[in-house]
């Protein structure tokens, strides 16, 4: 949920980040698309550009949506602690590299999941106010957990956090 908010808060600002760039060996990755160009792009600006691009695109299919279904997958991420921005893996897995003082785990709780939800609800609204939203839960269970406990367990208190946010 909170990857959904930032990145319509993104695009209301209507400016990619350029702090949330990743470089290894020379190739340039977008920290919140880091697979979308598997082999990397040649500069920060041709990311900054790439970005720029998506999230125009995005706002002119939100302003044009009459449906907007948002399937919440996860409530384990990796925050960068400077901006508390999330990204989508942690950093080393497909680009940038993990660093234990800028980088670190969390596991969102329901009452942040849900504060989500409606941020993400009136912005959603602010591009359409006739926008209905669908809410879904994916079924897809972890692979792995930085949680500390078992990848069942974490995939149980996962998916169960997620559906009584959605429900609630």
């Amino acid at each position: 949920a909170r990857q959904m908010r930032q990145l319509l808060e993104e695009i209301a600002d209507a400016e990619a980040d350029p702090r949330h760039v990743w470089e290894n060996d020379g190739a340039f990755r977008d920290a919140f698309r880091p697979t979308v160009e598997p082999d990397g792009l040649g500069s920060v600006a041709e990311v900054l550009l790439h970005r720029d691009y998506h999230l125009e695109k995005t706002s002119r299919m939100l302003r044009e949506a009459e449906l907007f279904i948002f399937t919440l997958g996860l409530t384990e991420a990796w925050e960068d602690v400077d901006t508390g921005r999330i990204y989508p893996l942690c950093p080393g897995v497909a680009g940038g590299t993990f660093d234990p003082e800028r980088h670190r785990f969390r596991n969102f709780r329901h009452a942040e999941i849900v504060a989500d939800l409606h941020t993400i609800r009136a912005l959603l609204h602010r591009f359409n106010p006739d926008m209905s939203i669908l809410l879904t839960v994916s079924p897809v269970p972890l692979t792995a957990t930085a949680s500390g406990n078992h990848v069942l367990s974490a995939t149980s208190w996962s998916k169960s956090t997620l559906r009584a946010a959605a429900g609630e």
